[in-house]
């Protein structure tokens, strides 16, 4: 199928796994679309699984590479463990070296025939489109595939957290940390909050974190925030960053819970808060400039949020974000019973005292 479409003009061929769903993205010319529309439809309706094995393999070394050869993989999958005691956010995305060891091609298709059906995709076409003959073409293609019920699927709601939770990780990197607060998805309001706290905390050199920690007090070597593992269910807000030189990551960690008190009690300014807002709208705007990204935000949302509609609200909702809000969100959030702490080190028998 790869070969066919590179053939036929395709670009940006590839897929993704993440914690909620599978994508699959490629970019033809428009003259191409019945090409798509049979490849995709006849992969959807009877897929022959001849490169399972080798496939299997890509993955399991992906693993390696991006997990457990990686501080920061490495870091990340830890704090999901201990973070979640109930959601399946806990569990790596792709499983355990184990998991996939033991994964046939029987198992593979059998997820297959259970999800991969036509009820349970979401497709998106972006470009030079006629849309009465596009969707005379869905019809005569996808529309052809037999419905299947959905397998029932009720994931388990992580529960309040009531305590902190803290780990320690031993890897051969530079020191580092993340701290994590768990947070409700999309749509709630809150979401949108913390879209503007990561730009506040940490985008750019202007950003709080980055000035109180990298540049003023040089603490840190970078800073970064994101949300994470996933978007379907409440997730986490992290805030990570690593040590620079012998500073210990405890000194590391206070400073970025003062600033994280700051917010509780001193209002965003009204400059601070537009620059905020300017980044996220540029960023936004970036995202879905092209066909692709375009494409990509209108089937995340659709398929997260249950309307793609969310993409076109973004802007209106983050701009209507106040001072007060932020505050509230960070003294409802930023609390220690609803924190966990990872510290990553190295092995005890290397390290330096400032790094123990």
């Amino acid at each position: 199928m790869l070969a066919l479409l590179l053939r036929n003009g395709g670009t940006d061929v590839n897929a993704s796994t993440d914690k909620d769903m599978t994508s699959y993205f490629v970019s033809l010319p428009s003259n191409r679309l019945e090409l798509w529309a049979l490849l995709e439809a006849s992969r959807l309706a009877a897929p022959v699984p001849r490169d399972f094995y080798a496939e299997r393999a890509v993955v399991m070394e992906e693993r390696r590479e991006r997990v457990e050869s990686v501080p920061l993989g490495a870091l990340f999958e830890e704090l999901s463990a201990v973070a979640f005691t109930a959601s399946p956010y806990r569990w790596p995305t792709v499983g355990y070296l184990s998991d996939l060891e033991s994964l046939t091609v029987q198992d593979a298709l059998l997820f297959h025939r259970e999800h991969y059906a036509p009820a349970n995709a979401v497709a998106a076409l972006v470009g030079d489109l006629d849309i009465e003959k596009t969707r005379a073409l869905l019809e005569r293609t996808f529309g052809t595939i037999p419905p299947r019920a959905l397998p029932r699927v009720s994931p388990s709601r992580e529960p309040p957290q009531n305590a902190e939770r803290r780990s320690t990780l031993f890897f051969d990197a530079a020191p580092q940390l993340a701290i994590a607060f768990h947070k409700p998805t999309l749509p709630a309001r809150d979401d949108y909050i913390f879209d503007v706290l990561e730009i506040l905390l940490t985008e750019g050199r202007a950003s709080r974190l980055y000035r109180a920690l990298v540049t003023e007090r040089q603490l840190a070597a970078d800073v970064y925030g994101t949300t994470m593992p996933g978007a379907r269910l409440a997730h986490l807000f992290v805030l990570g960053a690593t040590a620079l030189g012998e500073h210990p990551l405890a000194e590391l960690e206070g400073a970025i819970l003062e600033e994280l008190e700051r917010l509780k009690t001193s209002p965003v300014a009204d400059a601070e808060l537009s620059m905020v807002r300017a980044k996220l709208d540029a960023g936004f705007s970036r995202e879905i400039s092209t066909n692709q990204g375009l494409a990509e935000g209108l089937t995340f949302f659709e398929v997260l949020a249950g309307d793609w509609r969310y993409l076109a609200d973004h802007r209106s909702q983050i701009a209507s974000i106040t001072a007060a809000e932020i505050a509230r969100a960070a003294q409802t959030y930023f609390v220690p019973e609803n924190r966990t702490v990872v510290y990553l080190r190295r092995p005890l028998a290397g390290a330096k005292e400032g790094e123990r």
